[in-house]
């Protein structure tokens, strides 16, 4: 993710950071994947990540019905597809 990042444009880190943490709700929500996404937001705006990381977290995944509006956004749906296995 931190190599998508554009230099100059987007903030590297946050990229990174947006990628390694998107699924961190999925052990407690891998039974409802409906609240996939919302559970891992409210983890890392408890811990006082920036808002366009948490908001990437949060539409990562189509089921949590909540708009991509940035690259990052548009970034880590995209990676997640290319990962994804099952």
């Amino acid at each position: 993710m931190r190599e998508m990042a554009v230099a100059g444009t987007d903030n590297a880190d946050h990229w990174g950071l947006a990628g390694l943490l998107h699924d961190i709700d999925i052990a407690e929500t891998s039974s409802d994947l409906t609240r996939h996404g919302a559970g891992g937001a409210q983890i890392l705006r408890d811990l006082g990540f920036d808002a366009a990381v948490i908001h990437a977290v949060h539409a990562h995944d189509n089921r949590a019905g909540v708009a991509r509006t940035s690259r990052l956004d548009h970034a880590v749906y995209c990676a997640d597809q290319i990962y994804f296995i099952g």
